[in-house]
């Protein structure tokens, strides 16, 4: 049991914490992806580059929404509030790449630099400081785990040596009834 135990915590900190920390690096690194399209997109020169940087985009947008799908499964109710703005500030993201691309792709580049500069870059700002909340707020909640992992372990390494000790006086009483 104390083993089991011991092993249940240690699968805790691995699958839930660790998981955690890597989804949101990749959501941040995603986000991050995204942004740079949208600028290539302003400086495309032909129809076709134009056209592959918006399917690229919508691609990466696709696959960051899949991620903040998945990644749904580990909001708790502290962490909700957080999520929450970090899906607002990615709306704001795809909502501002929108406008940019419209407005680049009618040729104003000047508008599509202004949001690019602006209202873009603060969504991505504000949604890296929600994931860096989050990996905060993950690494608390993982060292909490690993000082339960300690006293766990402590007590199955005490309730073991109690349980050698008892064995060790039993058979010394049963040998010492058995040579009687």
């Amino acid at each position: 049991m104390n083993v089991s135990e011991v092993n249940k915590t240690a699968t805790e900190i691995a699958d839930t914490y660790m998981v955690r920390i890597s989804e949101l690096g990749e959501i941040q690194n995603d986000t991050q992806v995204l942004h740079k399209l949208a600028l290539s997109h302003i400086i495309a020169t032909d129809l076709e580059s134009l056209v592959e940087i918006v399917d690229a985009i919508r691609a990466q947008e696709a696959e960051l929404d899949q991620m903040f799908s998945d990644y749904r499964k580990y909001v708790d109710e502290s962490g909700l509030e957080n999520y929450e703005a970090m899906l607002e500030s990615y709306e704001g993201i795809k909502y501002e790449t929108a406008s940019l691309m419209a407005f680049s792709g009618l040729g104003n580049k000047e508008a599509a630099y202004a949001i690019a500069n602006g209202a873009l870059s603060n969504h991505v700002e504000a949604m890296e400081g929600y994931i860096n909340t989050m990996v905060t707020d993950t690494n608390a909640e993982a060292e909490a785990a690993r000082a339960s992992l300690g006293s766990v372990y402590s007590g199955a390494m005490f309730g073991t040596a109690i349980m050698v000790v008892i064995s060790i006086v039993a058979f010394v009483l049963a040998l010492y009834v058995v040579l009687n």
